[in-house]
């Protein structure tokens, strides 16, 4: 997905310039680091539009977050 890669490009580019900076070889950034990082980007962007009144979660029995866009009212107070 073309989108997003200006975004990984930018986490793999921050992860190898820390272990430049921290002189910590190889200066490569692992998988895992990287879907680490896109994993909580993600958690704080869904917090962000909890926020933002955008969407809203549950816990299903399993305690997975179920997210659901927030019903908002139209024109004639008709709930879409």
């Amino acid at each position: 997905m073309i989108m997003l890669q200006p975004y990984l490009y930018e986490i793999i580019r921050k992860l190898v310039q820390k272990r430049l900076d921290d002189h910590v070889c190889p200066y490569v950034a692992s998988e895992r680091e990287v879907f680490f990082q896109v994993h909580r980007d993600i958690e704080a962007t869904l917090i962000e539009m909890e926020e933002d009144g955008l969407i809203s979660h549950y816990e299903n029995v399993n305690g997975i977050k179920m997210f659901r866009e927030i019903e908002k009212e139209d024109e004639d107070n008709n709930v879409q």
